[in-house]
């Protein structure tokens, strides 16, 4: 995997672009994250505490009791169980989608931000490009648990949300092993360049209620700048 420094906006503009058509983009505050699936990273601890199987069962049982229970309160009902997938991740359920996105710039403001804090990290991030992948046509299979290769998603849009960050996903049928492709591309994002790209970020309009709309996050950046 080819990686590169990233130390302004312009370098990262200029490297983004020489990216073949149809690249996706995932930016991770910390450079040493692995592309590991977020079921693929519950602990096994923690699955013999909620579930008393493999991982698989978790992952399973997790996905029946979200579309058994989640009916009230959607505004739009999932047309298939890859839709059901989808708003999983969404709403942050483990499972063995990894986000991406099509917009190098979105990216670059996940590598900048841990939007769980709402703060700029100290540490090297990083915005992983790959150039090609299998796409994935969901007509071809309608288990998502029966894809055996890795593939991209298209995402559904069916929030806000999946709309304003150009959304995609990835699959990974085995999700507790880093995802690794000669077709990847590192970019390191130093820890002293983020101040200076947070800034540039909100100029060019790739700030928090943007990425997030609604108005929660109108309240939580009201909150952030006021102190309160």
């Amino acid at each position: 995997m080819q990686s590169i420094q990233i130390d302004s906006i312009h370098d990262f503009i200029d490297s983004a672009l020489n990216m073949k058509p149809y690249g996706i983009f995932r930016g991770v505050h910390d450079a040493s994250f692995d592309l590991v699936p977020r079921i693929g990273r519950v602990t096994q601890e923690t699955i013999d505490r909620f579930h008393r199987g493999d991982r698989s069962g978790m992952e399973l049982t997790a996905f029946m009791q979200f579309k058994n229970q989640s009916i009230p309160y959607l505004e739009m009902m999932p047309r298939t169980d890859w839709e059901w997938l989808c708003l999983m991740q969404h709403h942050g359920t483990p499972t063995r989608l990894m986000d991406w996105t099509l917009s190098p710039l979105v990216a670059l403001y996940f590598a900048v931000f841990d939007v769980r804090t709402r703060s700029i990290t100290t540490t090297d991030g990083a915005v992983y490009a790959l150039a090609e992948a299998k796409r994935l046509n969901t007509s071809d299979i309608l288990n998502p648990f029966e894809h055996k290769e890795v593939s991209i998603l298209d995402a559904p849009a069916i929030t806000q949300r999946t709309i304003a960050q150009h959304s995609t996903f990835t699959i990974h049928p085995d999700p507790t092993q880093p995802y690794a492709s000669p077709k990847l591309k590192k970019m390191i994002i130093s820890a002293s360049s983020k101040d200076a790209l947070s800034n540039q970020l909100g100029a060019l309009g790739f700030h928090y209620t943007a990425l997030f709309p609604g108005l929660d996050s109108i309240n939580d950046a009201f909150r952030l700048n006021h102190n309160v």
